[in-house]
Protein backbone atom coordinates (compact mmCIF):
# COMPACT_ATOMS: atom_id res chain seq x y z
CA UNK A 1 0.00 0.00 0.00
CA UNK A 2 1.47 3.37 -1.06
CA UNK A 3 2.05 5.88 1.54
CA UNK A 4 0.43 9.48 0.15
CA UNK A 5 0.85 12.78 2.44
CA UNK A 6 -2.37 14.89 1.93
CA UNK A 7 -1.85 18.05 3.42
CA UNK A 8 -3.83 21.99 2.89
CA UNK A 9 -0.53 22.93 2.80
CA UNK A 10 1.31 21.28 0.08
CA UNK A 11 -1.64 19.94 -2.60
CA UNK A 12 -3.77 22.58 -3.76
CA UNK A 13 -6.01 21.14 -6.24
CA UNK A 14 -7.43 17.55 -7.43
CA UNK A 15 -8.91 16.97 -10.68
CA UNK A 16 -10.26 13.93 -10.39
CA UNK A 17 -11.62 11.50 -13.40
CA UNK A 18 -15.31 9.66 -13.47
CA UNK A 19 -15.65 6.90 -15.23
CA UNK A 20 -14.14 3.88 -13.47
CA UNK A 21 -12.64 6.07 -10.78
CA UNK A 22 -15.23 7.34 -8.94
CA UNK A 23 -18.49 5.97 -10.97
CA UNK A 24 -18.93 2.08 -11.44
CA UNK A 25 -20.57 1.88 -14.81
CA UNK A 26 -21.46 -1.70 -14.07
CA UNK A 27 -23.23 -1.99 -11.19
CA UNK A 28 -24.54 2.41 -12.03
CA UNK A 29 -23.15 3.26 -8.43
CA UNK A 30 -20.13 4.82 -6.86
CA UNK A 31 -16.71 2.91 -6.95
CA UNK A 32 -16.40 1.37 -3.05
CA UNK A 33 -14.89 4.21 -1.13
CA UNK A 34 -15.90 7.10 -3.31
CA UNK A 35 -18.16 9.34 -1.59
CA UNK A 36 -15.83 8.72 1.63
CA UNK A 37 -12.56 9.87 0.00
CA UNK A 38 -14.30 12.67 -2.43
CA UNK A 39 -15.74 14.06 1.28
CA UNK A 40 -12.29 13.83 2.90
CA UNK A 41 -10.52 15.27 0.00
CA UNK A 42 -13.06 18.29 -0.47
CA UNK A 43 -12.31 19.37 2.97
CA UNK A 44 -8.91 20.06 2.09
CA UNK A 45 -8.54 21.32 -1.65
CA UNK A 46 -10.55 21.77 -4.67
CA UNK A 47 -11.94 18.99 -6.47
CA UNK A 48 -12.34 19.31 -10.32
CA UNK A 49 -13.89 16.27 -12.51
CA UNK A 50 -13.05 15.34 -15.56
CA UNK A 51 -14.74 12.96 -17.93
CA UNK A 52 -15.61 12.58 -21.56
CA UNK A 53 -18.33 13.90 -23.28
CA UNK A 54 -20.80 11.20 -23.33
CA UNK A 55 -24.65 11.12 -23.96
CA UNK A 56 -26.17 10.66 -19.61
CA UNK A 57 -23.02 11.17 -18.22
CA UNK A 58 -23.65 14.62 -16.82
CA UNK A 59 -27.24 13.32 -15.31
CA UNK A 60 -25.62 10.40 -13.74
CA UNK A 61 -23.04 12.77 -11.94
CA UNK A 62 -26.67 14.44 -10.76
CA UNK A 63 -27.96 11.01 -9.54
CA UNK A 64 -25.41 10.10 -7.26
CA UNK A 65 -25.74 13.20 -5.65
CA UNK A 66 -21.57 14.00 -5.38
CA UNK A 67 -21.86 17.45 -7.79
CA UNK A 68 -21.57 19.41 -4.93
CA UNK A 69 -18.37 18.29 -3.71
CA UNK A 70 -16.72 19.59 -7.36
CA UNK A 71 -15.99 22.99 -7.61
CA UNK A 72 -15.73 22.43 -11.77
CA UNK A 73 -17.47 19.64 -13.34
CA UNK A 74 -15.44 19.55 -17.35
CA UNK A 75 -17.37 17.48 -19.74
CA UNK A 76 -14.61 17.19 -23.01
CA UNK A 77 -14.46 15.39 -26.54
CA UNK A 78 -10.84 13.82 -25.25
CA UNK A 79 -8.52 14.19 -22.48
CA UNK A 80 -5.00 15.93 -22.94
CA UNK A 81 -2.20 17.58 -21.12
CA UNK A 82 -3.50 21.06 -22.34
CA UNK A 83 -6.64 20.27 -20.43
CA UNK A 84 -5.14 19.57 -17.58
CA UNK A 85 -2.85 22.94 -17.31
CA UNK A 86 -6.43 25.04 -18.90
CA UNK A 87 -8.10 23.61 -15.13
CA UNK A 88 -4.82 24.05 -13.07
CA UNK A 89 -4.78 27.82 -14.30
CA UNK A 90 -8.70 28.39 -13.68
CA UNK A 91 -8.13 27.35 -10.30
CA UNK A 92 -4.84 29.41 -9.94
CA UNK A 93 -2.75 26.24 -9.53
CA UNK A 94 0.87 24.91 -10.74
CA UNK A 95 1.37 20.87 -11.71
CA UNK A 96 3.52 20.25 -8.73
CA UNK A 97 0.74 21.08 -6.00
CA UNK A 98 -2.21 19.22 -8.33
CA UNK A 99 -3.12 15.45 -8.01
CA UNK A 100 -4.31 13.89 -10.92
CA UNK A 101 -6.00 10.59 -10.11
CA UNK A 102 -7.59 8.42 -12.61
CA UNK A 103 -7.95 4.58 -13.48
CA UNK A 104 -6.16 4.55 -16.86
CA UNK A 105 -2.65 5.31 -16.88
CA UNK A 106 -2.99 5.90 -20.80
CA UNK A 107 -4.76 8.99 -20.15
CA UNK A 108 -4.72 11.13 -16.94
CA UNK A 109 -1.58 9.32 -15.61
CA UNK A 110 0.22 9.95 -19.06
CA UNK A 111 -1.02 13.19 -19.07
CA UNK A 112 -0.89 14.05 -15.64
CA UNK A 113 3.06 13.04 -16.32
CA UNK A 114 2.98 15.27 -18.79
CA UNK A 115 2.74 18.42 -17.07
CA UNK A 116 4.54 17.49 -13.54
CA UNK A 117 1.65 16.75 -11.66
CA UNK A 118 1.21 14.00 -9.22
CA UNK A 119 -0.54 11.00 -10.41
CA UNK A 120 -1.85 8.49 -8.77
CA UNK A 121 -3.43 5.42 -10.18
CA UNK A 122 -6.28 3.95 -9.47
CA UNK A 123 -5.86 0.04 -10.23
CA UNK A 124 -8.96 -1.70 -10.30
CA UNK A 125 -11.42 -3.05 -12.77
CA UNK A 126 -11.04 -2.80 -16.39
CA UNK A 127 -7.45 -1.36 -16.86
CA UNK A 128 -6.21 -2.85 -13.85
CA UNK A 129 -4.38 -5.79 -15.44
CA UNK A 130 -2.37 -2.98 -17.94
CA UNK A 131 0.72 -2.58 -17.64
CA UNK A 132 2.87 0.63 -17.68
CA UNK A 133 5.15 0.50 -20.88
CA UNK A 134 7.11 4.01 -20.90
CA UNK A 135 8.49 5.90 -18.08
CA UNK A 136 6.17 8.81 -18.86
CA UNK A 137 2.84 5.87 -17.72
CA UNK A 138 4.72 5.58 -14.77
CA UNK A 139 1.73 7.01 -11.65
CA UNK A 140 3.38 8.99 -8.74
CA UNK A 141 1.61 6.28 -6.51
CA UNK A 142 -0.49 3.22 -6.95
CA UNK A 143 -3.68 2.77 -5.52
CA UNK A 144 -5.65 -0.33 -5.60
CA UNK A 145 -8.55 0.92 -2.96
CA UNK A 146 -10.27 4.99 -2.97
CA UNK A 147 -9.75 4.60 0.85
CA UNK A 148 -5.79 4.48 0.73
CA UNK A 149 -6.13 8.43 -0.24
CA UNK A 150 -8.85 8.96 2.69
CA UNK A 151 -7.24 7.30 5.57
CA UNK A 152 -4.33 10.02 4.42
CA UNK A 153 -6.50 13.03 5.19
CA UNK A 154 -7.79 12.19 8.56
Amino acid sequence: MSVIRITKNTMKLAIIDFNRTIYDPETNGLVPGAFSMLQALSAVMPLVLVSKLEQGREEILNALRVDHLFKETVFTPAKSSALFMDIIGRHGGQPHTTYIIGDYFLEEITHGNNIGAKTIWLRRGKFAKHVPKRPGEQAWRIIEDLSEIEELVK
